[in-house]
């Protein structure tokens, strides 16, 4: 029996069940975070997470990455600035074990840090010569069955507006959540779904949220600060 909008209870459906599955949230893995957002971030969605350096951009994006790895999920980190030997050394720092992750085929890092430094590679995942970062890191992630991608940072790569536009339209067809880091925000902002501001002033930290298509998010300023279990944000 067809409705007055023209469609079948089969066609109605269909489409609750695709609102269902576009509104589908995952945890961030941030303490204190999913609760400014309505209860976790929206699957399938790129995010912006900006700040100058130090402000603890490379920490939100190592811990959202674990988060997704203890939670079943295959994560994707593909690294432009710091070589992965570093990322390991410094998550250790916070008792992260990110190694063991990457043996059980958790986490795999992708090292486009090395031939940005004119240095040949010695990781399982690498950009070579002439390789698209981006590309590689999409095609990584679609052959492991990974949903989660990190791209630390977009800032390193000198892509455009239309490079994240096409990424995130490319991530999202396949499920996949994406969080890049830029030091200074830009044009990626306007497309991006989501945009997290991570400010330090002295021993003050701060987090906004400047933007979040689709679902509702706190508007206030929040301290945060970074312990032995990472970043942890305050209420207002």
């Amino acid at each position: 029996m067809a409705h007055r909008n023209g469609l079948g209870s089969k066609e109605r459906y269909k489409c609750l069940r695709g609102l269902k599955r576009v509104m589908e949230r995952i945890r961030s893995g941030i303490h204190g975070l999913d609760e400014l957002v309505d209860g976790g971030l929206p699957r399938a969605r790129a995010f912006v997470v900006k700040g100058a350096p130090g402000s603890g951009k490379s920490i939100f994006s190592m811990q959202f990455a674990l988060s997704g790895a203890s939670d079943g999920e295959k994560t994707v980190f593909l690294t432009t600035e710091h070589p992965p030997k570093k990322l390991r050394e410094d998550a250790l720092s916070l008792g992260w074990n990110i190694g063991a992750a990457e043996r059980r085929g958790e986490l795999s890092i992708i090292d486009a840090a090395s031939i940005r430094g004119g240095k040949p590679s010695t990781e399982e995942h690498a950009v070579l010569h002439g390789d698209d970062a981006l590309e590689s890191a999409l095609r990584t992630a679609r052959r492991l069955g990974a949903s989660r991608l990190i791209i630390d940072s977009w800032t390193a790569l000198g892509a455009g507006r239309r490079d994240f536009s096409k990424m995130a339209h490319a991530a999202a067809e396949t499920g996949i959540t994406v969080i890049a880091t830029s030091e200074c925000g830009g044009e990626e902002e306007a497309v991006a779904d989501g945009v997290f501001e991570l400010a330090r002033d002295g021993d003050s930290r701060s987090l906004r949220i400047v933007k979040m298509r689709g679902t509702r998010h706190s508007l206030a300023s929040h301290g945060f600060g970074i312990t032995e279990k990472g970043i942890s944000v305050e209420r207002a």
